[in-house]
């Protein structure tokens, strides 16, 4: 399912997704984490048992929720 707007990040907070941004962010572009919500315009990504990630909403290019069995 594609992520397309602000509140969609909110509303699936806690499920995992995957990011792709236009350009570099922290020098990667790809993204993929539990969903944490919006904080100050940023998408807050967490990984790997607690560690968060903040990729810019505008810098996103591509959003989609992963499939989890």
């Amino acid at each position: 399912r594609p992520l397309r707007h602000a509140g969609d990040y909110d509303r699936f907070r806690g499920r995992l997704a995957s990011l792709v941004t236009a350009e570099p962010v922290g020098g990667q572009t790809h993204f993929r984490g539990r969903l944490q919500g919006i904080d100050r315009g940023d998408v807050v990504l967490s990984y790997d048992s607690g560690k968060q990630v903040r990729v810019p909403l505008g810098a996103v290019a591509r959003a989609r929720l992963e499939v989890e069995f």
